[in-house]
């Protein structure tokens, strides 16, 4: 006979219970204290919500779950445990069974929840593991990201453009931020299936909460009086020393004219002017051009990572009707 398994969403004390449970499945002792204290800690930083999370059920006892984090933006991220100790002596019952399940599960809730994307980011070390649990569970490929580093030095190649004006942020101009964002999406190389899931205000909030923001370095560009591009940088939690940058793109009628050199060059400006000594970056790695002027202004690859993801097609009709 077919053990039953059932899955639900919980909230309250009982997702937080789930999120220890995940958060303690490779550590012991004193070690998983330190470990929860640190990650609530992290969320609660970086405006993330964990108060629903996904779990597999047998007779009513928790055998099996996920970590669901709901970032600002309407975006969300999927963790899954490399074990389940809940499992053990059910021998009815197999991990990939019940992650399978509980990864199905998760993907329904992207339109009660009202998300964009829910994405499962892989690392080399973890794409084995997991590629095929979550496209079984319904993710799909979305693109492979180059992770890319250089020193933060001005680079010798910089170039200066006395057409090229730069206006720092200020929230009196996030309208501005998000038009250029949003223009800038268009026939984009970058992970292009993305277009059109968010507003320009709700992908400007996910990029503000994408590590430590920094007010001086989110700054627009102008060419010949307008607005042609943006970049935004922000501090990182793991490394003091190193800058992300988070985003950088033109609108489709300013490329073409160098301008991204100069964009980018704003980068070693910027990390010069904070003190920071790494610049970090991801890009979509068949954006063949964006990541040769990465390579040309000193950025090497040190990791790749594979993004999975499920997306919401209705929201995306929703926001082309508006």
């Amino acid at each position: 006979m077919t053990m039953s398994v059932d899955y639900k969403i919980v909230t309250g004390v009982e997702a937080r219970e789930v999120v220890k449970r995940m958060i303690s499945v490779s550590r012991s002792g004193s070690e998983v204290c330190r470990a929860v204290d640190a990650f609530f800690q992290f969320i609660d930083e970086y405006h993330i919500d964990v108060s629903r999370q996904p779990v597999a059920l047998v007779d009513g006892k928790i055998v099996g779950y996920g970590m669901v984090l709901v970032n600002p933006g309407a975006m969300a991220g999927i963790l899954l445990p490399q074990q389940l100790p809940e499992l053990w002596g059910v021998d009815e019952l197999s991990y990939r069974q019940i992650m399978v399940g509980l990864v199905r599960w998760v993907a329904e809730q992207i339109e009660p929840w009202d998300l964009a994307i829910l994405q499962a980011i892989l690392s080399s070390k973890d794409e084995d593991s997991f590629d095929s649990i979550l496209c079984e569970g319904g993710f799909s490929h979305l693109c492979d990201l180059t992770i890319m580093e250089s020193l933060a030095k001005i680079n010798p190649s910089t170039m200066r453009n006395d057409d090229v004006e730069w206006v720092p942020f200020d929230e009196s101009l996030s309208p501005r931020f998000e038009e250029v964002i949003l223009q800038s999406y268009e026939a984009s190389k970058d992970c292009p299936l993305l277009t059109g899931l968010r507003t320009g205000g709700e992908v400007l909030e996910g990029h503000r909460w994408s590590g430590i923001f920094l007010r001086k370095g989110w700054w627009l560009m102008r060419y010949r009086g307008r607005d042609a591009g943006v970049i935004l940088l922000n501090g990182s939690q793991e490394q003091a020393d190193r800058l992300e940058l988070i985003y950088m793109g033109l609108t489709p009628q300013f490329r073409g004219l160098g301008l991204g050199r100069i964009l980018l060059s704003r980068a070693f400006e910027a990390a010069e002017s904070l003190n920071k000594n790494v610049i970090r970056l991801a890009v979509d790695r068949n954006n063949i051009y964006t990541k040769q002027l990465y390579e040309q202004m000193g950025f090497e690859q040190i990791d790749h990572q594979v993004v999975l993801a499920i997306l919401n097609e209705k929201r995306r009709h929703r926001l082309r009707g508006k």
